[in-house]
């Protein structure tokens, strides 16, 4: 159906539970918490990105990394506010 790469599978996975994960087990339950972790998680992918910039021999900077971690944890965001629906 998709033919989405590992890597790529793998860094959404990552951002999402992180966002879920985190969430849950702090037991965080304000909007304000929640949004902590997902810009946790933005950062935490971006600084991952980043040091691959500086050692390039063994990887390199992807953008598309970039963009899954992003969805991953948008997602994993809009999962944990589905509890604020009422």
């Amino acid at each position: 159906m998709f033919n989405v790469p590992k890597d790529k599978l793998l860094h959404f996975l990552v951002s999402l539970f992180g966002v879920v994960g985190i969430t849950w087990a702090l037991k965080i339950a304000d909007i304000k918490g929640i949004l902590v972790v997902f810009f946790v998680m933005l950062v935490i992918g971006f600084g991952k990105e980043i040091a691959d910039y500086f050692n390039p021999k063994k990887r390199k900077f992807d953008k598309y990394d970039l963009l899954a971690d992003t969805v991953g944890a948008t997602v994993g965001l809009c999962l944990v506010c589905l509890q604020f629906i009422k």
